[in-house]
């Protein structure tokens, strides 16, 4: 994609020019490509994924697959009221 933005291109037409050539191979979403052109734009052209910030989890793996295992016929919703977790 940043080949195609420097040779000039939009990104609805860097999105074709990348379908037309790879296919189904590769499946790309116009917002995705918006957004990748917009980054660079924006003078960030570094090509590697940068890490997401998480939300810190708040319940315990392992209480959570202790009360799983110990009753495995509840639902989730009952798992959540069990542990008050929306």
């Amino acid at each position: 994609m940043l080949f195609l933005l420097d040779q000039g291109m939009k990104a609805n037409e860097a999105l074709k020019k990348i379908t037309d050539s790879y296919g189904d191979i590769l499946i790309i979403k116009l917002n995705k490509c918006h957004r990748q052109f917009k980054q660079f734009r924006n003078g960030n052209r570094e090509l590697k994924n940068v890490a997401r910030k998480e939300r810190p989890q708040k319940l315990d793996d392992d209480i959570l697959k202790s009360m799983v295992e110990s009753d495995p016929r509840q639902t989730i919703e009952e798992l959540s009221l069990r542990i008050d977790y929306p």
